[in-house]
């Protein structure tokens, strides 16, 4: 039962709502205006305790009367007041919630579009839809799923009250917070704003576009073009804001294109301003001044923010350089129809020559001694000065300060190409002799300022470790080449050039390029200098002292050392071990990649980037050692091949944390087919130095990475019309970027094996198919006529392989039985013996004489040398001669005999068995080679089908 002071508060309540519903609309405006004097400011339960706990009564009536009146076009100002008063109240979630269920946002917004409705009221509406947003993420996105963005830019366009369009800026600052499904749409409706006709809009969008841009941190594309044709405005605050938005999207992806279009804003195009000419002057009511045109305006404005972001980003600048900056600068200082532009281009132009000595010269020749004197004096009032002729030759400027790195970048693809990169590198270095006579030229010259930094060959050092850094940048294989060039020693020598700073300067930048040789950088420099060269390299000539400077002059540095020790080690007993770490480093342990992962992360001055990590180095320097080591020497790739070399490179292929490791390995690999699929005589036997290892092996791996990778790079294909080695072979180096993370993880797991073959032939011996094998593999080294020329004629008529017979697969079949033959023979005189009785020494000797195929040739030479108990009758059908070069050195006997031995050897009919059988064999020469044996064997061995060869004689 309630008591007599609430019933009195529930009567005063239904009179005061009896009171509104009957008012009409003066009465309730009055209402409205007491209401609002009186609760202004109060907490949700102060309102339910004025209203006896029925203050959403009155808050219905209140959206009720907006949604029934706000067509009309009647004043609503104090109506939206009094409803924020219940929405704006603290804890007044249960009002929010009422207000929105019967479709408050919805009829904020539409106020907003209505031409009927006074600015004041659609500013409430603003100041509601801002209480609403604040409420919450999901209030933000009933907003905006309500089509609220483009209804609330729309009317920051339309607005022509500055409150009100600051109240809507604050709208949409509240919107792109806290926000992430509809931010982008924020985003997108600020960018369409851009274009506007309201200058307040256009500023207010710019500034809040600034901070969309740092919360989503990608950039949309049409900002660029947005933010460009906003500098054609008159009104500076615009200006203003536009120039610090593009401060800031220089830091995104869009920076080359946002330069890109500065620099070509400074050079308006002839149709543009004429059309725009001519609706000036037919217009009378614009004064007729060409001053005003939007493009010259664009074209001050462009020079202006060109200048401001030279000035606080040098690389900036210099890639502006490579956009023509210069001409375009000079094109403006022409425009005598704009004096501004004339202006800004030569403050801008002022800071380039400063910064750079090689604009300087072009600046110089360009403009001639008398304008350049008035330039250099007074920048900012040169357009004052100059006369007519002198403003049409910066306008017909032709000038290209990059036309000669330029000229570097295409002659690179030529044979001119290591002359080109070693003359580069050696500029680095000028010779004392040359620099003393210029610089004594220079101080004779009284008419030339005594500046060392202008010396000619110092310019030249700089120029030179500018164009080594965009090499070096655009092509990793020019990076390597230069590096073998000792390029890191010539650039620390020219950043300890303490008399041309910009030397100092461009060689700092390009040596951070070169991660791979940080630790030789580390050593000679010191950790103290080393901290402040990886802190900022672009200014570490203005924080290096002398000393400093002069250890980098005087540096020692050779990043090669390392490979060119390797490529000496292996030569001596330690190749074995050194071979086998440098395979081993191809594939590092997991244990030690995590552990240095760790490290680094740990690390808070250290970029996170696993392509830093010492085993990634140490895998991608390893590879590229193998790969030198092969290049140079087969016998050492064969080696390597016994040492699943093939297994480690397709591993660290597979490695997409260190992209360097991956394109080493590839080349590597590279390296090895093209050598399998060159062959004998055509490549590897004209080498200088003979051949120190078999290399069939190298021949037949091919096989296996088609085998392996069947599927992204081609089909696992047995067909005798294609050949064996014909695997794709479009461009290894620029693998890594081409295959997928699937096709990565297909090589990191790979389970190559080259040598699997003859690890099978030597086991298979074991079993009760040896005699079999054994018969097949020196049947093999004499391959049937019938087959080799159907074979050659395939080849030949298939335009795609290159016409070698030393691609026949019966040949290289033939080379690698021969190897088969001497490893069993080595391995257990018992199989040695029992070929004998083949007639493998017949084999081995037409295989010598297979002129069309030298590595059959090299491995049966080898081979027949394991048979000494033959050696008579080798002896015989070779002749002394011969002979004498046969014993002296096997391995190059192919390479020293004629066509007429090579002829005899093919058609020799040594018959070893035969003469056993007839003449006996003495024990000595059976102990020779078989060592001590028993009566019982050589009984065998000379009686070996006895009957059959005395019924033939």
């Amino acid at each position: 039962m309630t008591s007599v002071k609430e019933q009195a508060a529930i009567s005063r309540l239904l009179s005061f709502l009896q009171d509104w519903d009957n008012a009409g609309k003066v009465a309730r405006s009055h209402i409205l205006i007491n209401f609002i004097e009186t609760n202004q400011g109060k907490t949700a339960p102060e309102l339910e305790q004025e209203f006896s706990q029925g203050a959403s009564l009155f808050l219905v009536r209140l959206t009720t009367w907006l949604r029934l009146t706000y067509m009309t076009g009647s004043r609503l100002d104090k109506l939206l007041r009094s409803i924020g008063i219940f929405l704006s109240a603290v804890s007044s979630n249960r009002y929010l919630v009422e207000f929105l269920e019967v479709g408050g946002a919805l009829t904020l917004l539409e106020i907003l579009a209505l031409k009927k409705i006074e600015e004041e009221d659609k500013k409430e509406s603003i100041k509601l839809l801002q209480v609403i947003a604040n409420s919450g993420r999901k209030y933000k996105e009933l907003i905006c799923e309500s089509y609220g963005v483009r209804s609330i830019a729309e009317f920051l366009a339309k607005s022509k009250s500055e409150e009100t369009q600051e109240e809507v800026q604050i709208l949409l600052d509240s919107l792109i917070h806290s926000n992430p499904k509809y931010q982008n749409q924020v985003y997108k409706g600020l960018i369409a704003l851009l274009p506007c006709a309201s200058p307040k809009a256009q500023q207010l969008s710019l500034q809040t576009l600034r901070t969309a841009q740092s919360i989503i941190g990608t950039t949309h594309p049409g900002i660029v073009d947005g933010v460009l044709k906003v500098l054609r405005t008159v009104h500076l605050e615009v200006q203003y804001e536009a120039i610090e938005l593009i401060k800031d999207l220089v830091n995104y992806d869009v920076c080359p294109a946002l330069l890109k279009g500065l620099v070509a804003l400074l050079i308006p195009s002839f149709e543009e301003t004429s059309k725009q000419q001519s609706q000036i002057v037919s217009d009378s009511s614009v004064l007729q001044l060409t001053a005003h045109l939007p493009l010259f305006l664009q074209q001050a404005a462009a020079a202006k923010a060109i200048g401001i972001l030279a000035r606080g980003n040098t690389s900036l600048a210099e890639e502006m350089l490579h956009l023509r900056v210069v001409h375009g600068l000079m094109a403006a200082m022409g425009n005598t129809d704009h004096s501004n532009s004339q202006r800004q281009a030569s403050l801008t132009l002022e800071y380039f020559v400063q910064l750079f000595p090689v604009v300087e010269e072009h600046v110089r020749r360009s403009m001639g001694e008398e304008l350049y004197k008035l330039f250099r004096s007074n920048a900012e009032d040169l357009y004052v000065k100059m006369d007519s002729i002198q403003a049409d030759i910066l306008a017909a400027n032709k000038v290209n300060v990059t036309k000669a790195i330029e000229l570097i970048k295409d002659l690179v693809n030529y044979d001119v190409c290591p002359a080109l990169l070693k003359g580069l590198v050696a500029l680095l270095i000028p010779s004392f002799e040359e620099t003393s006579k210029q610089q004594s030229q220079i101080v004779s010259d009284s008419s030339v300022l005594q500046l060392t930094a202008h010396l000619p060959l110092f310019l030249q050092q700089a120029a030179a470790a500018k164009a080594i850094g965009i090499l070096a940048r655009g092509n990793t294989s020019l990076a390597e080449e230069m590096l073998h060039l000792r390029v890191v020693h010539g650039l620390m020598a020219a950043m300890g050039n303490t008399d041309h700073s910009n030397s100092q300067r461009q060689a700092s930048l390009t040596l951070e390029l070169f991660p791979v040789v940080e630790e030789h950088v580390r050593r000679p420099m010191g950790e103290e200098l080393y901290k402040l060269f990886r802190s900022n390299a672009e200014d570490l000539y203005v924080k290096m002292d002398s000393i400093q400077a002069d250890i980098l002059a005087a540096n020692k540095v050779n990043v090669t050392k390392a490979i060119e020790l390797i490529k000496d080690l292996v030569n001596y007993d330690v190749c074995p071990a050194l071979l086998k770490g440098l395979v081993a480093l191809l594939i590092p342990s997991f244990e030690e990649t995590s552990k240095q992962q760790s490290q680094i992360v740990s690390d808070s001055s250290v970029l996170q980037l696993t392509a830093h990590l010492p085993l990634f180095l140490q895998q991608a320097a390893a590879a590229k050692a193998i790969g030198i080591l092969a290049r140079g020497n087969t016998s050492l790739a064969e080696e390597m091949l016994h040492l699943r070399v093939v297994h480690g490179l397709m591993a660290a292929m597979g490695n997409t944390d260190h992209s360097n490791s991956q394109r080493q390995a590839s080349l590597t690999l590279e390296v090895r087919w093209a050598a399998g699929r060159r062959g004998g005589h055509s490549a590897w036997a004209r080498q200088s130095r003979p051949l120190a290892r078999p290399r069939s092996t190298l021949c037949s791996y091919s096989q296996w990475w088609r085998s392996t990778c069947a599927g992204p790079w081609g089909r696992n294909s047995t067909s005798s019309s294609v050949s064996p080695c014909s695997c794709p072979q479009s461009n290894a180096e620029d693998l890594y970027v081409k295959m997928d993370s699937i096709q990565a993880d297909i090589l990191a797991a790979n389970k190559v094996n080259v040598t699997k073959a003859i690890e099978l032939i030597k086991d298979l011996v074991n079993y009760d198919v040896c005699p079999a094998l054994l018969k097949g593999l020196v049947a093999l080294l004499i391959p049937s006529f019938e087959e080799t020329s159907k074979q050659q004629s395939q080849i030949v008529s298939d335009s795609s392989v290159l016409q070698l017979t030393a691609h026949l697969p019966l040949f290289l079949q033939q080379a690698a039985a021969a190897k088969a033959i001497g490893i069993l023979a080595r391995g257990n005189t018992s199989l040695a013996e029992e070929m004998l009785h083949l007639r493998v020494v017949h084999g081995l000797m037409a295989a010598m004489g297979n002129t069309d195929h030298s590595n059959s040739q090299r491995q049966a030479s080898l081979t027949l040398e394991l048979f000494p108990v033959v050696e008579e009758h080798v002896r015989r059908p070779m002749g002394e001669e011969l002979y004498k070069l046969f014993r002296s050195n096997a391995e190059d006997l192919y390479v020293k005999m004629d066509s007429i031995q090579a002829d005899i050897l093919a058609a020799n009919k040594v018959n070893v068995t035969k003469e056993l059988c007839l003449s006996g064999l003495s024990d000595s020469t059976m102990s020779f080679y078989f060592g001590l044996c028993n009566r019982g064997q050589v009984a065998y061995i000379t009686h070996f089908q006895k009957e059959a060869v005395e019924e033939r004689e």
